[in-house]
């Protein structure tokens, strides 16, 4: 019974002396903690593609099977059968329809053209499909090329339109 009492002494007393260490040093590390998290974001993620360079995606997540357009660079400079139609003010359309298009109605018929964002001076190639209204109505342009654009999809950015 002696050996009990003194086994149970010492892990008692050893527990306790750590417990008074960690007391201790505790402040140390919780601002060792908020240094180390405040400095996260000053750094670039293993992760981050976009800093890198790979790839065209936006940072958003889209399941791997999902087959995305590649982004050819548009140099912004209008090509010599470039035709301006018109500006218009564009919203995100069907995000479910794939590819690169604008329903617009400054067009009469479906052919290739050119979005131009002009804030960011960023452009990309679409089809543009006619729809009814007014050429004053705005435009709807498929996720795709919002995203080529630059353009956050909850905004409605003034674009310009041409006809190639």
């Amino acid at each position: 019974m002696f050996r009990t009492r003194k086994w149970l002494r010492t892990w008692t007393g050893l527990l306790t002396a750590i417990r008074i260490r960690l007391m201790k040093t505790m402040p140390l590390i919780m601002v060792a903690i908020c240094f180390l998290l405040a400095s996260c974001g000053r750094f670039p993620s293993f992760f981050d593609r976009s800093r890198t360079g790979e790839g065209t995606t936006a940072a958003t997540s889209v399941p791997a099977t999902t087959q995305r357009p590649l982004a050819r660079p548009d140099t912004g400079a209008p090509v010599p059968d470039d035709a301006f139609v018109g500006i218009t003010v564009a919203s995100l359309g069907a995000p479910g329809e794939p590819g690169l298009w604008a329903k617009t109605p400054l067009v009469t018929s479906e052919r290739r053209g050119r979005l131009v964002y002009p804030a960011k001076n960023t452009s990309v190639t679409v089809v543009l499909i006619p729809i009814d209204g007014p050429a004053s109505a705005g435009s709807r342009v498929s996720l795709d090329a919002f995203r080529l654009l630059g353009v956050a999809l909850t905004d409605l950015p003034e674009l310009e339109v041409h006809t190639r």
